[in-house]
């Protein structure tokens, strides 16, 4: 199991990350403002667990399968089923 959080930024902008252990949200936003272009992470918000056989689609969403498949909500949308299409 991997755990997905969202890092949001001073202005604004949002990155996600995976980890292979549950932090406390705190943990994360005090690990990741040491990383080099994060020192200005604002706050961290836990996402969801990430169960085997499923990835964090480019979204947020959960989608299942391989890295590059999108999920259900993205393939509504553009109509198609792998990222490397769009």
């Amino acid at each position: 199991m991997k755990y997905a959080y969202k890092i949001i930024f001073k202005n604004g902008s949002e990155v996600f990350t995976i980890q292979n252990y549950k932090f406390a949200e705190q943990q994360v936003l005090d690990g990741v403002r040491t990383w080099n272009g994060y020192e200005s992470a604002e706050k961290v918000e836990f996402l969801t667990e990430i169960p085997k056989g499923y990835h964090l689609c480019g979204c947020g969403n959960l989608a299942k399968g391989t890295r590059d498949e999108l999920c259900d909500e993205c393939r509504e949308i553009y109509g198609h089923y792998y990222e490397h299409e769009l």
